[in-house]
């Protein structure tokens, strides 16, 4: 999450990313949780959910606007890329409750085609994922 007093989120995802540029890549481990609205990360709909799943594989992190903003946290965020959760070596993703389930297993089934932003994510990913789940 952004703070409310930050204007321009685009440049706080620039600044993240410049920071991860000079960590070793890819990341060791990537723990991912999950939105009942079946966002990763913070990976939502809305104006800048095309870069983050398809913007360049360099590109570690960058700033995103929900749209809508959820109501709990209604803030721009920095977000990992699609392509930096996907080069990690070991992916986790752990949810909790049925609705969450349901949704993380609808969006698996639909792959890269998905309507839900962990489905696309995980689309990509080769190799296995860790889900934990708990009612």
């Amino acid at each position: 999450l952004i703070s409310s007093t930050v204007t321009d989120y685009k440049a706080a995802g620039r600044a993240a990313d410049a920071i991860l540029q000079d960590h070793h890549w890819p990341l060791d481990l990537c723990l991912l949780g999950m939105g009942a609205d079946g966002h990763a990360a913070s990976i939502f709909p809305g104006p800048d959910y095309d870069e983050a799943l398809n913007g360049p594989k360099e590109r570690r992190a960058l700033g995103v606007m929900p749209d809508p903003l959820p109501a709990e946290a209604p803030v721009a965020r920095v977000t990992l890329s699609r392509a930096s959760i996907v080069s990690a070596r070991s992916l986790i993703i752990a949810i909790k409750g049925a609705d969450k389930r349901e949704v993380l297993e609808a969006a698996i089934e639909q792959g890269a085609s998905s309507n839900y932003p962990v489905g696309r994510i995980l689309a990509d990913v080769e190799l296995p994922v860790d889900t934990h789940w708990a009612e």
